[in-house]
C-alpha cells in the first residue's frame, strides 16, 4: 500500500495531516485524528471517478479515471443507500452522500473513536440523513429495508509485511485499520462471508484490495456469492495495479 497521498513533516515520518488535523479531498474537509487511517490516493481516485461516471461531474481534473462503465449508475438512486463498512474518518459514505443523489448512507465501523470522528466530519460538512453503527463488519443486523451498495476499503496488509512499517511510512496510523491476517484477506473473506448471509443482498459490492490478494478474493466471493451476482469484475488503479474488486 503506497501512501504518496500522505504528506510528511520534514526529516520526519509523522504526516503532516496529523499534525494539521485536517484535510481537503474532493473539496471536502476532513478532520483527522491519530491514529485513524488517512484517507490514500487510491480511495480518492476511485470516489472521483464514481463521482464522474454517474453525475457527469469530475471533482478532480488533475486525477486520471478509472475504467468504470456508465452502467454503474443504475446503481446509485434517491432508493439507494451506501453502507461504508470500516469507515474510519467517514471519507468513503460521506463523500458519496454528499455528491450522489441518494438515500442514506450508514457508516460502520468497530472503532468507537474513528464513529465519532466520523460524525464530526458529517456535521462539519452539513450532510444529511447519516447512519452510524459500532459494528465488527456485519456482525450485528442492521434494519436497512432498502435497496444499498456495500463499499469496504477495509485492512489489507499481511502482518508479516509489519515489519516493513517504518519504511512504509505508516507506523503512527492505527495497525487495526491496516494489517488484516497473516496474508492480508481475512477481513475481506469475512465480510463476503457475512454477505452471503444476508436476507437482503446489496445490488452491488465495491472492495479495495491489495493485489496481490485480489484474484483470490475474486473467486472466494464467486464461492460464497454465485447464487446471487452474475459479475466478478477488477478494476485497475491509476497505477494499473488490480485494486478494486466490483461485484454486481
Amino acid at each position: 500500500m503506497k501512501n504518496i497521498h500522505i504528506k510528511k513533516v520534514k526529516n520526519n515520518n509523522y504526516p503532516i495531516d496529523y499534525q494539521k488535523k485536517e484535510v481537503t479531498i474532493l473539496n471536502i474537509k476532513f478532520f483527522l485524528k491519530e491514529p485513524i487511517l488517512i484517507p490514500r490516493i487510491e480511495t480518492e481516485i476511485l470516489l472521483n471517478t464514481l463521482i464522474k461516471v454517474i453525475t457527469n461531474k469530475n471533482l478532480e481534473k488533475i486525477y486520471p479515471q478509472l475504467k468504470l462503465s456508465n452502467k454503474f449508475r443504475r446503481f446509485f438512486n434517491l432508493r439507494t443507500s451506501i453502507l461504508d463498512v470500516g469507515c474510519g474518518c467517514g471519507f468513503i459514505g460521506l463523500v458519496l452522500k454528499k455528491y450522489l443523489k441518494i438515500n442514506k448512507a450508514y457508516l460502520l465501523d468497530n472503532n468507537p473513536s474513528a464513529l465519532k470522528l466520523a460524525k464530526k466530519n458529517q456535521k462539519l460538512n452539513k450532510i444529511s440523513n447519516c447512519r452510524y453503527y459500532l459494528n465488527n463488519l456485519l456482525i450485528k443486523k442492521l434494519n436497512i429495508k432498502e435497496d444499498f451498495v456495500i463499499i469496504a476499503n477495509l485492512p489489507y496488509i499481511p502482518f508479516k509485511d509489519f515489519k516493513f512499517r517504518f519504511l512504509n511510512k505508516i507506523e503512527y496510523e492505527d495497525k487495526n485499520a491496516i494489517y488484516s491476517g497473516l496474508n492480508g484477506d481475512y477481513l475481506s473473506i469475512k465480510l463476503l462471508q457475512q454477505i452471503s448471509n444476508l436476507e437482503l443482498k446489496p445490488k452491488l459490492i465495491i472492495l479495495e484490495l491489495d493485489p496481490r490478494n485480489i484474484k483470490l478474493i475474486k473467486n472466494t466471493a464467486y464461492y460464497y456469492l454465485k447464487d446471487v451476482f452474475n459479475f466478478y469484475k477488477i478494476i485497475l488503479d491509476h497505477n494499473n495495479l488490480e485494486r478494486f474488486l466490483f461485484i454486481y
